[in-house]
């Protein structure tokens, strides 16, 4: 019985161990390998721009080794090169257009949008206005996200510097005001829809003092004339222009010189100390002083072909509109006429209104 027992312990024994282990076989996961294929290239282009779209296979961009050449299909714009594994898309119309590639039963979509092209230009304002007045500005834009204003001072080496708020302000893209003389870049700036780069425009602006017409009579040696900075003369620059017709650059230094201490003229303009923001002219002056000073002498063309004759020094510009230069600027010692008496007469003072007049020169 020991020997039975012994035979059917070990028969027990080995059923057991198949079962256990035919029960706890590992199985081997099944892993599925899926074809990625993708077209590349922007998402969104310009008007009338090419762009250029690529496929990929399995993250491999070329597919040298296949005999098989990939099919485009372009929707609503222009494919202007076509080539094993790219095109070249010309973005003809506003809107969306379509890149579809296929191959080898594999099929790839890109709808890309079509973005206007980028403007940004500021119009309806002019080259000068004058300080602390407001001013209508137009910044047209397409393309572009809305552009920000902002304001650079040109230095007298050239260099630019932006304009704090306290120097000017701004009402949304529709009006600006300087509080300061000077000669500024007004300047607008957008991100394009497409690409988020940026566009800007520039606009050069001269903020220019008031020129006025006054009563008070010009005296050669008054000692409280102020110097005339480059914006004074620029100002009356655009005041020449708009008066008298003459279409060139006046006041630049280089032309002739001669001594003078008289001046016999239509216009002179000046400032002095006691209104430092305006540029006073006065008509039809007639003055000699004591006081001998250099001045630079031009003749400028009118648009009626006739000679302005102007001279300036730095505190006064006068200008002569006759046929002659004789006399307007010179020495009392020249033999030209007889020597002007000191001071204005009565009848050359202007009948204008005062200086405290408001009304901006040049004319608009």
């Amino acid at each position: 019985m020991g020997k039975g027992f012994l035979i059917v312990a070990i028969i027990a024994t080995l059923i057991l161990a198949l079962v256990i282990f035919s029960g706890q076989a590992p199985e081997v996961a099944k892993v599925e390998q899926k074809t990625t294929f993708s077209i590349h290239g922007p998402d969104a282009v310009e008007l009338g721009k090419l762009a250029e779209y690529s496929v990929s296979l399995d993250g491999q961009v070329c597919f040298s080794d296949l005999n098989q050449q990939v099919t485009w299909q372009v929707t609503n714009a222009k494919p202007v090169e076509t080539g094993r594994t790219k095109v070249v898309v010309l973005s003809d119309q506003l809107g969306t257009f379509t890149v579809r590639a296929s191959f080898s039963g594999l099929v790839a979509e890109k709808v890309v949008r079509v973005d206007p092209r980028p403007l940004v230009e500021i119009v309806g304002l002019k080259t000068w206005i004058h300080p602390g007045q407001w001013y209508n500005v137009q910044v047209n834009f397409v393309g572009v996200t809305r552009p920000a204003l902002k304001l650079q001072k040109v230095l007298e080496t050239g260099r630019r510097v932006d304009v704090s708020p306290s120097i000017w302000e701004k009402y949304n893209l529709d009006e600006i005001v300087v509080h300061e003389c000077g000669n500024y870049v007004l300047v607008a700036e957008g991100k394009t829809l497409s690409t988020g780069r940026v566009v800007r425009a520039e606009f050069p602006l001269t903020v220019t003092p008031y020129i006025q017409r006054g009563y008070t009579g010009f005296d050669w040696d008054k000692e409280n004339l102020v110097q005339l900075t480059p914006e004074d003369r620029l100002a009356i620059r655009f005041f020449l222009e708009g008066e008298l017709g003459i279409e060139t650059e006046l006041l630049i230094k280089g032309s002739k010189t001669r001594d003078a201490n008289r001046v016999s003229a239509e216009y002179v303009f000046y400032k002095d100390n006691t209104r430092r923001d305006v540029i006073v002219y006065q008509t039809n002056v007639q003055d000699q002083g004591d006081t001998v000073r250099k001045v630079w002498q031009n003749a400028v063309k009118g648009i009626d072909g006739r000679y302005r004759y102007v001279s300036w020094d730095d505190f006064i510009v006068a200008v002569r509109v006759n046929d002659s230069p004789t006399s307007m600027v010179s020495r009392a010692s020249d033999s030209d006429s007889s020597p002007v008496t000191g001071g204005n007469s009565p009848s050359s003072q202007s009948p204008s209104p005062g200086i405290d007049d408001p009304s901006p020169s040049p004319p608009i």
